[in-house]
């Protein structure tokens, strides 16, 4: 590919539409990814910042019904630290309230994520955040197409639609 096409090809539009693609495909991983499924409680995820466990209601034909309490929650924020924007160790579901209303609840999010990916991962997480990414329109699509594959099986494997 020469500059000329590189270029066209990076332009801001679409770069812009790539970066919502990528976006909505791997918030739509995590969600998938964080909830879980109980005999007892049926399908659930735990808050990552409160550890409060909510229910999730499917509809008829089996989507998620309360998607909009199924918050994907960044550690390092998404808009300043593009470097881990995609990274799935920096982005775990969170209630409503935690998200939105305590703006992450990042003391007890932090205490939440170690323990959930490991001090190793962490420091690997917080090392990569401080690295200047910028990603390309082909890198954004090609994660965007693993994020939707990798939706898929775990959706399939929960028996639920996305």
């Amino acid at each position: 590919m020469n500059t000329k096409q590189y270029k066209k090809l990076n332009n801001v539009t679409a770069l812009k539409k790539a970066h919502a693609k990528c976006k909505l495909y791997c918030h739509k991983f995590i969600r998938v990814r964080d909830i879980k499924w109980s005999e007892k409680t049926g399908y659930y995820f735990i808050c990552i910042a409160c550890g409060k466990l909510i229910g999730v209601t499917l509809y008829q034909d089996r989507s998620i019904y309360n998607g909009r309490n199924l918050h994907a929650s960044h550690y390092f924020d998404s808009e300043k630290i593009e470097s881990v924007r995609y990274n799935p160790d920096n982005i775990h579901l969170s209630c409503d309230r935690c998200n939105r209303h305590l703006h992450g609840n990042k003391e007890n999010y932090l205490i939440n994520l170690k323990n959930k990916i490991t001090i190793e991962k962490f420091e690997r997480l917080n090392f990569i955040a401080h690295t200047i990414k910028k990603y390309d329109v082909i890198e954004l699509e090609q994660m965007a197409d693993e994020y939707r594959w990798r939706t898929k099986l775990r959706a399939n494997e929960l028996q639920i639609k996305i």
